[in-house]
């Protein structure tokens, strides 16, 4: 230990032992220790971790095993709900997209019993997180969503701002905190809104159906279900995916005009 580090992540101050200025932190589930890398909380690094094991499995034209191995492992670590049901989704994908036509005609016979093991996967993961004291965590964003709508309705257009040094608070509590979709909408608007839709799902939608390719479609998809519920609407790794959606549109060649007539 060679110095003092302040730590004002609570209200209540606290001093963390560094090494020449550097630290490592991390949560705790219970009494496991939570695998946050160099990030403050489980969800952001859980994020960057799923997006790396998206591009992996849609990008790269070689797959690595041991790659998507130490990927799906890390993600197991970081403890994180979101992760777990990403993983479930994006195994049974892959499952679903290897089975032979009578394999698909069989799996959509039985849809039903297997959205139902799913659905009980789901209850099983977050009653776990209730009973592991998440249930606070649980109330608080659905509180948060809320509000972000209540608030968001009232200034529609344009939102209450996007970049403001005064944040929302309602009944003395912070507004904007448990995701990112309702965050833009309550700040931004209908018309920031669009720009993050049209970015990450209306211009990846549009791409596939000209070009029939659902690899760069579906890593796209995969972020924006990440987003929807990690709070990252002003990160720059957001900013990344967005200009990587908005770089890929064409209007005049995909006859988008077309599309939406079509919808």
């Amino acid at each position: 230990m060679t110095s003092m580090f302040p730590y004002e992540w609570h209200p209540t101050q606290e001093f963390i032992p560094t090494y020449y200025g550097i630290y490592f932190e991390t949560q705790t589930v219970g009494a496991i220790w939570r695998n946050t890398g160099i990030f403050n909380e489980g969800p952001m690094y859980n994020m960057v971790l799923c997006m790396a094991l998206t591009i992996e499995c849609f990008i790269r034209p070689i797959k690595s095993k041991v790659k998507i191995c130490i990927l799906i492992i890390t993600i197991i670590s970081t403890l994180t709900t979101t992760g777990q049901l990403f993983l479930l989704l994006l195994g049974g994908y892959f499952l679903y997209k290897r089975m032979s036509n009578k394999l698909r005609m069989f799996f959509l016979i039985i849809m039903p019993f297997c959205l139902y093991v799913f659905l009980l996967i789901v209850y099983t993961v977050m009653n776990n997180k209730i009973e592991t004291g998440g249930e606070g965590s649980v109330n608080a964003r659905n509180w948060d969503i809320q509000q972000c709508i209540e608030i968001g309705l009232e200034h529609p257009i344009m939102g209450i701002g996007m970049i403001t040094e005064k944040k929302p608070h309602v009944l003395g509590r912070e507004v904007g905190f448990s995701n990112s979709f309702f965050v833009v909408f309550m700040r931004g608007g209908i018309y920031v809104s669009v720009l993050y839709l049209g970015a990450l799902l209306f211009i990846p939608f549009f791409y596939c159906q000209k070009y029939k390719d659902i690899n760069w479609g579906g890593v796209m998809f995969c972020f924006f279900l990440i987003f929807c519920i990690t709070m990252s609407f002003m990160k720059f790794f957001t900013f990344l995916f967005m200009a990587w959606g908005l770089s890929n549109i064409d209007m005049k060649r995909w006859n988008i005009y077309d599309c939406v007539s079509k919808y």
